[in-house]
């Protein structure tokens, strides 16, 4: 191809490439059929988790913490994804979050908020004290 106007690729995961890999009704067998509705999709039972959000319509941003009891077990960041890191990095190690919960979606929220004992896990190297 010496001179062409455009070029399009199209790469499919399933039987229609391009429009996202839709299956045929008898291509569904049980095992891709659980798929669709999975459990871990479930709404939480609101008295066992709570659910802080924010919506900034101005950036646009969308942020959902589910906490359980002190612990965070998800998140869904949108947009503006800073400092998704640091709330794996919770989620990963079952910190507790209870002395800053409140801080959790605030632009004051970073690295200096985690108890001083996880900081130090977290961020190392010469000269920096946390």
């Amino acid at each position: 191809m010496n001179v062409a106007a455009a070029v399009e690729i199209k790469i499919g995961q399933g039987a229609k490439p391009g429009i996202g890999g839709h299956l045929l009704g008898e291509k569904v067998d049980a095992a891709i059929s659980a798929t669709r509705h999975p459990s871990w999709l479930a709404v939480p039972d609101e008295e066992e988790y709570e659910i802080l959000s924010a919506l900034d319509e101005g950036a646009p941003s969308y942020k959902k913490i589910v906490l359980k009891g002190d612990r965070i077990v998800g998140a869904i960041f949108i947009g503006q994804i800073d400092r998704a890191g640091i709330i794996t990095g919770l989620i990963k190690e079952r910190i507790s979050v209870s002395s800053f919960k409140e801080l959790l979606l605030t632009e004051d929220f970073g690295l200096l908020s985690l108890p001083a004992e996880y900081r130090k896990h977290v961020v190392s190297g010469l000269g920096i004290e946390v």
